[in-house]
């Protein structure tokens, strides 16, 4: 076979792309979530796992799959048990009701200020009067 048709033949193999899974979207969204609410940026996360901080950006993203050898390091990084990152995942879009929030939502940097706040106002009874306000302005009612 020439050089001519090898090259040939290879443009005509199809390449395939690899897409993330559902399952590792929602992983890099916990990972991204508790990296935020630990006060811990990429990079610092990155240099205390020895990759790049754009690994983690990908891992994040869930553009790329994380092994279980780094969920493990990720896990013990941010101070959470492994099944964390599998907390609320849905694998079945049928049982998501109206009142499931957008797991986007929770990644939010306004949202992890939201709760840093909350939880910094050390009287109880003042916590919770602010949330029945906060869910009685609120038009999604959750109890």
């Amino acid at each position: 076979m020439t050089r001519t048709q090898q090259q040939q033949q290879q443009n005509q193999t199809p390449k395939t792309k690899r897409y993330a899974g559902e399952i590792d979207v929602h992983i890099g969204k916990r990972i991204k979530m508790q990296r935020k609410l630990f006060g811990a940026s990429q990079n610092e996360m990155a240099d205390a796992l020895e990759i790049t901080f754009q690994q983690i950006q990908k891992y994040e993203r869930g553009i790329n799959r994380v092994s279980a050898a780094s969920l493990l390091k990720i896990a013990r990084f941010l101070d959470v048990p492994i099944a964390y990152f599998y907390e609320g995942y849905i694998d079945d879009t049928k049982n998501k009701s109206a009142n499931d929030i957008d797991p986007d939502t929770l990644t939010k940097s306004e949202t992890v200020k939201l709760i840093k706040s909350y939880y910094s106002i050390e009287d109880e009874t003042l916590r919770r009067n602010l949330l029945s306000i906060m869910q009685a302005m609120s038009t999604n009612r959750n109890d």
